[in-house]
């Protein structure tokens, strides 16, 4: 009788800790409020619901594209803590993502979470880039030659893109480094 105590008590632990340690499907992104979905109209349900992470390409490796997200991630009041930025590898399906597009994402399936995540994309929209009128590249190209310039042996977050018509220049915000690219 003992003995079958024992082994009840083994299979229950043991399920417990399958469960327990068994990859969830939350919390990579959850905070994505904004978002202007550019979706083909055929597509309707796209557009009504919100994209599971929101960010910048800053890397890109075979079917895989790392998405940072710009926004700084709260990780309680302690100051000391190191900043946070959300991150994940994405597989993609399609060449038509690149370095310094601005993308919406979608998931397919379970997002593992370790540091950046990964994932796989049911759909990844590029936002439109914007190119002013003075400018001779678009923001992402200019997202883009500043990544390349900062290098790829850092991990590299896009904070912030603004063009100055006045001095014809790109100023990209890159971890805490301000980059500026003529265009």
């Amino acid at each position: 009788m003992k003995r079958t105590w024992i082994i009840i008590f083994c299979v229950l632990l043991l399920g417990t800790l399958l469960l327990g340690c068994a990859p969830q499907n939350e919390g990579v992104a959850e905070k994505v409020d904004r978002v202007e979905a550019v979706a083909d109209d055929s597509n309707d349900a796209k557009k009504s619901t919100s994209p599971d992470f929101f960010g910048y390409v800053t890397a890109k490796k075979a079917n895989k594209v790392l998405v940072v997200s710009p926004e700084l991630e709260k990780n309680g009041e302690d100051s000391s803590m190191r900043e946070h930025y959300d991150a994940v590898w994405v597989n993609v399906s399609t060449d038509d993502v690149k370095v310094g597009h601005q993308v919406a994402v979608w998931f397919d399936g379970v997002v593992l979470f370790s540091y950046p995540g990964q994932a796989t994309a049911k759909e990844i929209i590029v936002q439109p880039s914007t190119q002013p009128v003075n400018s001779n590249i678009s923001e992402a190209e200019a997202i883009e030659k500043a990544i390349n310039q900062v290098g790829n042996d850092v991990f590299i977050v896009v904070k912030n893109a603004n063009y100055n018509d006045l001095t014809a220049t790109w100023s990209i915000e890159i971890n805490d480094e301000l980059v500026e690219i003529k265009g």
